[in-house]
């Protein structure tokens, strides 16, 4: 995962770190 938070897992195409 390029996001770094458990959101990315949701949004594979988004990558939303918060």
């Amino acid at each position: 995962m390029i996001g770094g938070s458990q959101r990315t897992l949701l949004f594979p195409g988004m990558r939303l770190r918060e």
